[in-house]
This record gives structure tokens, C-alpha cells and sequence, in this order.
């Protein structure tokens, strides 16, 4: 019943992958160093597509993000300038994720099995759907550039991102001195996170769950964190007094609330592109 079969799924990985290794080497990157990266972000974008899909939040923001992450592991030496460049312009299409279309896929297959839609034409209609994303985000994001100047615009507006850390680790060559201490650090989180799902699978009265650990120290958690521990709060009150039934009795209820400060947003959206004003949308508590 996968919208896919396993076969394709695994023949378009391979040959995804095998176009953007050569991407790479063509650009200048070495390939162990393009192995590194594409590691270090498909690591990235599959947590935060389990923790979306598993502890339930709307969108989280990764710790790290896949170019500091392969530069402060292996050091700059192992790139060399040519792949420091040519990683530097990966960060238009892997830098500050709140999500991914991992995540957004796994959500809508969710949804399509709630309805009992489980259909091989979900694949296209997903497809049909990041093609018409990448191609308005694309457009958007060059038409901003030109018109304002990339130089302008915010840290992750590429190109000023790209930029600067190219011109940051060609001048600060990141050396073993430094990536040791950082690495003592990583096993040191390994280990907490480790202990973590040790005790959240075996100990069903650990109250502490190992995704807020990875998210904890999130930038986007200081919008979110009052709307999820009430949300929690509120959930954990119903199950207590009123049971199973309760839960699922006021759901559409607390689904409403989520649709209506999405359409919220939306609404101002809309009355900034009819009165040409801007930022409307943070009197709304949306980040």
C-alpha cells in the first residue's frame, strides 16, 4: 500500500545521490568531502523529519546545520579552498530548516491513511507540489536579490550567507586544536541523548523525553515553547479527568485553534500585499 514501491524508492535515491556527488566534484569539492556533507545533512533532515513526525511539533529548527557541521568535524584542510567554495553554496537548499519535505510527505501520507487514501497517484501530486516550490522560491529568491541587493537582505538570504562564511573559514582555517574540543563535546551529547532513549524505552515512568533534548536549546522554542507546554498541559488534564473518550471528544476543537492561527497568518499576508506594508505578521506571535 506505499505510494511507491521499495524498488523505485531505492533507484531514485541512488540516483539522486549519484547526481549530487557529481555536482559536487564538478564544483570543486573533494569527494570524501562531498560524502561528508551529504551525510551530515541527510542525518539532519531525517531528525528533524522524525522529531516532526514522532513528537508532534509543527516545525523546529535544527542545532546545527550540515556546512559548520563538516567543517568543525573534519577541519577546513579537508575540504581545501575549492570545497569550502563549493560547499559554501549549498546553503540554498540546506541551512535553517524548520522542516523539510521529508516531513511534510510523512504528515500526508498520515493524513491519507486517516481517510483511507492510499494511492500510487499521491506520489505525482507530491511531486507536482515541490516542483511549483522550487520554482517560486527560486524565482522569489532571485527577484529579491536583484531587487533589493543580496548584500541587504537577512544573514540567510543567499547569497550574503554563502559569502561570508567562505570568506570566514579561508581567513579562520579551522584546525585540529579546535575540531578536538568540539568533538569532546559531540560525544558528550551523544552520550546524554544515549542515556535519554535508554531510559524513555525501558523506564515507562521517565517523564523526560529525548526530542526535547534535541530541540530544547532550539532558537524557534523561544515562540513555541508557551504554546506547546499549554498544549500539553491542556492534553494531559483531559486524559486525566475525562479519559480516552474526552481526548477524542475536544480534539477538533484544538485542531481549530491550530487552523485559525494558521489562517491568521495567512490574512495578514494578504493585508500587506494590499496596503504595501510589511511585518504585520508579528503582532501575531508568528515567527
Amino acid at each position: 500500500d506505499e505510494i511507491m514501491s521499495y524498488r523505485a524508492a531505492v533507484v531514485g535515491l541512488v540516483l539522486g545521490l549519484t547526481f549530487v556527488l557529481g555536482w559536487f566534484v564538478a564544483s570543486g569539492m573533494p569527494i570524501h568531502g562531498a560524502i561528508a556533507y551529504l551525510v551530515m545533512a541527510y542525518g539532519i533532515f531525517f531528525a528533524i523529519t522524525r522529531i516532526v513526525a514522532q513528537g508532534g511539533v509543527g516545525f523546529t529548527a535544527a542545532q546545527m546545520i550540515p556546512q559548520p557541521a563538516v567543517v568543525y568535524t573534519f577541519g577546513s584542510e579537508f575540504l581545501g579552498p575549492a570545497g569550502l567554495t563549493s560547499l559554501a553554496f549549498t546553503y540554498s537548499w540546506a541551512a535553517e530548516l524548520r522542516t523539510s519535505v521529508m516531513a511534510s510527505a510523512i504528515n500526508g501520507l498520515k493524513l491519507a491513511d486517516s481517510v483511507r487514501v492510499r494511492s500510487r497517484r499521491l506520489i505525482f501530486a507530491m511531486v507536482l507540489a515541490v516542483i511549483a516550490g522550487m520554482v517560486a522560491a527560486t524565482w522569489i529568491t532571485i527577484t529579491l536579490n536583484y531587487k533589493y541587493g543580496g548584500a541587504n537582505l537577512r544573514m540567510f538570504g543567499v547569497p550574503r550567507i554563502a559569502y561570508w562564511f567562505l570568506e570566514h573559514k579561508l581567513k579562520n582555517p579551522v584546525r585540529w586544536e579546535i575540531v578536538r574540543e568540539r568533538l569532546a563535546f559531540t560525544a558528550i551529547g551523544a552520550a546524554v541523548m544515549s542515556l535519554l532513549v535508554f531510559l524513555v524505552h525501558r523506564l515507562p515512568w521517565w517523564p523526560v523525553h529525548y526530542v526535547g533534548f534535541a530541540i530544547g536549546d532550539a532558537w524557534v522554542m523561544g515562540w513555541a515553547w508557551w504554546g506547546v507546554f499549554l498544549g500539553w498541559l491542556i492534553k494531559s488534564l483531559i486524559l486525566k479527568l475525562g479519559g480516552q473518550n474526552a481526548y477524542v471528544r475536544y480534539r477538533p476543537l484544538f485542531l481549530g485553534m491550530i487552523l485559525g492561527q494558521l489562517m491568521c497568518g495567512a490574512f495578514w499576508i494578504f493585508v500587506d500585499l494590499i496596503t504595501g506594508e510589511t511585518k504585520n505578521y508579528i503582532y501575531i506571535g508568528v515567527p
